[in-house]
This record gives C-alpha cells, sequence and structure tokens, in this order.
C-alpha cells in the first residue's frame, strides 16, 4: 500500500513490531530510537561527534557551559541561555522572544500580548478573547480554547462541563458519587478505589498505608522506608 504522499507503505521487519511508514528516513529513525540500530551515517568515520538521528554536534563556546546541540539549536541555547544573537537576527529588525522565536502580537484592541508560538497565540486568543480554536470539521459543537468538544454533566442542576472525558468521569465520581465504570465492569472482588484501580497495602510490617497509584506506592516507600531510593525499583506492594 501507499500512503497520502504516494510513498510506499513498509513494515519496520523486527518481530512483533508494527510501525509502518512511507518515509524511509522515518523509519531509520524509528529502527534507532527504538531498537538500537545504528543509522547508515554512522558508517562515515569523519571523527565528528552526532546525535542518534546522525545530526553533526558543536560545544557551546561560552566558558564554563557544557552544553552540545545541533546549528539550530545552538542559536537558541546561546539567544535564551546567554544572551547571545546571530547576526541574521539583529539584521531583520524583527522582535524576537529569548530562543530565536518571531514575536507576534493578539491583534484584539487593547491587548499587548505578545508570543513567538503560534500554538501559545490560540489558547491565549481563546481563553482571554472567547475566540474558538479553528477546527477543519464544522461540526456545530461546542469546543474548549484547545479545540475539544465540550462534555456537560448530566445531574440535573449541575453546570459542569469540560473538554476532557477524564475530568467529567472524576466530577462524576467525586461530586455526584458515581462509580467508576471499570469497578462496575470488573467483578472480580479485588478491593478498588473510587477510580477503579487496585487497591494495594503496603508490605511493610507495621505500615497500614494504602492506594490504587503505584506510583504513589513507590513514592511512599521511598520516603517513608527508603525502598528504591538507589536503584528506583521499590518493592511491590501486596493487595489486600
Amino acid at each position: 500500500g501507499r500512503d497520502k504522499w504516494g510513498g510506499v507503505i513498509r513494515m519496520c521487519g523486527i518481530d512483533g513490531c508494527m510501525y509502518k511508514s512511507g518515509v524511509a528516513s522515518h523509519m531509520e529513525r524509528h529502527r534507532v530510537s527504538k531498537h538500537g540500530f545504528q543509522a547508515n551515517w554512522h558508517k562515515s568515520e569523519d571523527g565528528k561527534e552526532r546525535d542518534k538521528w546522525g545530526n553533526v554536534l558543536t560545544m557551546c563556546m561560552v566558558n564554563g557551559c557544557t552544553f552540545k546541540g545541533t546549528a539550530t539549536v545552538m542559536k537558541a541555547h546561546k539567544a535564551g541561555k546567554h544572551n547571545i544573537f546571530p547576526e541574521e537576527w539583529k539584521s531583520d529588525g524583527k522582535e524576537r522572544d529569548k530562543w530565536g522565536c518571531v514575536l507576534k502580537a493578539c491583534g484584539i484592541d487593547g491587548c499587548t500580548y505578545k508570543t513567538g508560538k503560534a500554538s501559545s497565540m490560540k489558547v491565549h486568543q481563546a481563553a482571554k478573547h472567547g475566540i474558538a480554536v479553528k477546527r477543519k470539521k464544522k461540526d456545530g459543537k461546542e469546543r474548549d480554547h484547545l479545540g475539544r468538544i465540550i462534555h456537560r454533566c448530566q445531574i440535573v442542576g449541575c453546570e459542569y462541563k469540560t473538554g476532557c472525558t477524564g475530568n467529567l468521569k472524576k466530577h462524576m465520581t467525586s461530586k455526584h458519587g458515581f462509580e467508576c465504570e471499570l469497578k462496575n465492569k470488573l467483578n472480580d472482588g479485588v478491593v478498588r478505589d473510587k477510580w477503579g484501580q487496585i487497591v494495594r497495602t503496603c508490605h511493610i510490617e507495621g505500615c497500614s498505608y494504602t492506594t490504587g497509584n503505584l506510583s504513589h506506592m513507590k513514592s511512599h516507600q521511598a520516603a517513608k522506608h527508603g525502598i528504591g531510593k538507589n536503584d528506583g525499583d521499590s518493592v511491590p506492594a501486596s493487595v489486600p
């Protein structure tokens, strides 16, 4: 088959990997980052230090700075960290932020907001001026400042609404006592919290700490019992 650009789609070829792409460079980067393959550019022994994509790395020339990066990244680093701006940035007369991005004004009467990021401008105009994010599909549905479809609480008298379905589930559970769908579906007799996560008890003798969040358990064991501070691994908690 072919992708929408007409490129022949090829599979990764590694056992169990379902990645496919019609761009050869994308496939090469995938194999380098996911499977540890050495890309073709490693074959040329030019002695230059490169990143995993094959881009030549340069060292920041400011005394005491050990930052390394590509030419484009280095320009942004010097501008943001050391206030050293390239000559081409100085000569074009454009106002830039500390990373070298050209600043653009909001454009709304009386608003002085400026930013070098188009995404930040969209969020600002949506949040401050009520200008909705443009979408390709004109479905007429209410959306939040990020363009997500607004979901409303179905409880009579409740005006809560959100563009995140996960937030709506949490609202229904915490404010109206609704049980998580996961908890309703699993009738396995295992103790679960209100989010449907299996509640585990700390295995340390005399400790009664319980949680349904594994990361919270690891943080608890590291802070209270010193487990996992060195190697980053905590002892599995027991399921009551």
